[in-house]
């Protein structure tokens, strides 16, 4: 999987450093597709290159998850999943996209 590289507090930081290393794209999810202002790309056309995992350990139910994305077209991006934001299904298949 992956090495353990940076850790964060918070999500903002995450996403700066990723913008940093050229995932610049804000992507949204609409049913099998990562969407962007001009992008549409199914999930089949993109590899997981990172991830950062928080936990509201007052709220347990308030989990994050900031995906770092690579399409098979060369688009970088990231992907900010709230807890109970995409069903477990969604989920599943990002993290088989895992690289």
């Amino acid at each position: 999987m992956f090495e353990k590289k940076y850790h964060y507090d918070a999500v903002s930081p995450a996403v700066e450093r990723l913008k940093d290393q050229g995932y610049t794209v804000d992507f949204d999810l609409e049913g099998n597709y990562l969407i962007a202002e001009d992008e549409k790309i199914p999930l089949d056309d993109v590899r997981v290159t990172d991830l950062y995992h928080f936990e509201n350990e007052s709220d347990l139910s308030d989990d994050s998850i900031v995906y770092a994305v690579l399409s098979k077209n060369g688009t970088k991006g990231f992907l900010v999943s709230g807890s109970g934001m995409y069903t477990e299904e969604v989920k599943d298949r990002l993290e088989q996209a895992l690289v």
